[in-house]
């Protein structure tokens, strides 16, 4: 049985080269960014095929962040061109989008025909892409002006919720891309499974809260 693919890809060569190949059905054609989600919502397509050409401003990982979220059976390709290695925003895109479960992330700058049929037909894990995530993980730059961690104290007079004010931490960066859903999401992991017991000797609970409502990362970051 084909898989139905809806290809956006900007490039008429690799659209027409979708059209040869056996085992595969183009289902929709999409040339415009704007035009992704409710395309998916539309055709249903067991493969996204999406290229950093396709048309429009708007940005390709939100979107694609957005399709993972609210159609995980879609398989998602995701032909991001030539990636610098240097460009901090652009690797940890792509590094936050394989741990969303993006993980058909292509970077060479040149591809052929017979390329593109390998990609369709050898879908990549994780761990193929393990050296993307590792980028992120170490950081490829000097975060120290981009990320700021503070601890809002408590005032004198509210005791009641003294243990609250001391535990409440912000992550916060005017930079997108920066490693703010990273870095916060595992924190709070790490307190919730391995944190100081609470006096009743009970696991102690943790509140993760997104304060980008233009980005939801964590929705995503952890599958919710």
């Amino acid at each position: 049985m084909s898989k139905k693919i809806l290809v956006a890809s900007g490039q008429k060569i690799i659209d027409d080269s979708i059209r040869s190949f056996e085992d595969y059905e183009e289902i929709g054609v999409i040339q415009y960014r704007k035009e992704l989600y409710e395309a998916c919502e539309f055709y249903k397509p067991d493969i996204l095929l999406v290229a950093e050409a396709l048309g429009g401003k708007e940005s390709l990982v939100t979107i694609l962040f957005q399709i993972v979220k609210d159609f995980p059976s879609i398989r998602i390709i995701y032909l991001a061109g030539n990636v610098d290695f240097k460009d901090e925003l652009k690797v940890n895109s792509l590094g936050l989008l394989i741990m969303a479960g993006v993980t058909d992330v292509i970077h060479e700058s040149k591809i052929s025909i017979q390329m593109l049929k390998h990609i369709l037909d050898t879908p990549k894990t994780q761990e193929d892409m393990a050296y993307l995530i590792k980028k992120v993980q170490e950081g490829t730059g000097n975060h120290k002006n981009n990320l700021i961690q503070f601890e809002i104290p408590k005032e004198e007079n509210d005791e009641e919720d003294a243990d609250c004010y001391k535990n409440l931490h912000v992550f916060s960066s005017i930079k997108p891309g920066s490693g703010k859903t990273f870095l916060s999401t595992n924190v709070a992991c790490a307190i919730a499974s391995s944190g100081v017991n609470t006096k009743e000797g009970k696991k102690p609970r943790v509140a993760l809260i997104e304060a980008d409502l233009n980005g939801l990362g964590l929705g995503t970051f952890l599958h919710i």
